[in-house]
């Protein structure tokens, strides 16, 4: 009996989905000027993704039409459908945020607004 299975027997369909769900996984890199956002979404286009800022999540997306007729020996992997949200901080610039994908990585970038980016050391001139 495969896992899914089971949690669908024992605890029923909705809650089975939360336990067995699989989702991409993500790296946050927080640097002076902004954070980087990378999610391995191998076998995904871009095409394939959606992207939406809601207030301050950012909430990247798909929803791929499984091949139903394909009878696999061994299935490990899948990410037909997932969502991932990420609470963005209130320092980032959300008017510039791009995102960019490449080798099955999805880049995204967040800028900080102008006035949250660390300058660095820097000398007070005394008036």
């Amino acid at each position: 009996m495969e896992i899914g299975n089971a949690f669908n027997d024992l605890l029923g369909h909705e809650i089975a989905e939360v336990f067995t769900q699989k989702r991409p996984l993500a790296n946050i890199i927080e640097e002076d000027d902004g954070y980087k956002l990378a999610i391995a979404l191998p076998g995904f286009s871009k095409e394939d993704l959606s992207i939406k800022l809601d207030k301050n999540n950012l909430i990247v997306s798909a929803d791929l039409k499984s091949e139903e007729e394909v009878k696999f020996k061994l299935k490990e992997f899948a990410y037909n459908k997932f969502s991932r949200t990420f609470i963005i901080s209130p320092k980032v610039d959300k008017t510039n945020i791009k995102a960019s994908m490449s080798n099955g990585i999805l880049h995204v970038n967040l800028p900080k607004r102008a006035e949250e980016q660390d300058k660095g050391a820097h000398n007070i001139e005394i008036s």
